[in-house]
């Protein structure tokens, strides 16, 4: 004997909450790799005195996503499981990466070049992570 099959309700704000996911996760992903494709105009621009091409720091902005991936996904999974769902947090990681964005872009437009702009560039990129 089979089982009865279950009737599946469709709804139409899932398709829009889709879409804003994955338009959060595109806006994750691009600020990922901002840095990495001009490594020697960031490096200029972060280090102005250094003589020599910083490429290890300006790729350390790129690598701040994957030293803190495993911490994240865990962080994540128990907000997911005990901490009020899923769009709790999805909330707080859309959250997290504007507020990084924010620290981006005041480090980069407002501070303009210098080492402790990379500082905070650096803390912006680990709050998007």
């Amino acid at each position: 004997m089979m089982p009865a099959r279950k009737e599946y309700t469709l709804y139409r704000t899932r398709w829009v909450q889709l879409l804003l996911f994955c338009l959060s996760t595109c806006v994750n992903a691009a600020l990922w790799t901002t840095f990495a494709p001009i490594s020697t105009d960031s490096s200029s621009f972060f280090f102005p005195e250094s003589k020599k091409v910083e490429s290890v720091a300006i790729n350390m902005i790129a690598l701040v996503y994957q030293i803190l991936y495993l911490p994240g996904t865990l962080m994540a999974s128990y907000l997911v499981d005990k901490g009020g769902g899923l769009r709790s947090a999805v909330v707080l990681g859309t959250s997290l990466t504007a507020l990084g964005s924010a620290i981006r872009w005041v480090a980069v437009v407002a501070l303009g070049g210098c080492t402790s702009s990379y500082c905070l560039v650096l803390l912006g990129q680990m709050m998007c992570a």
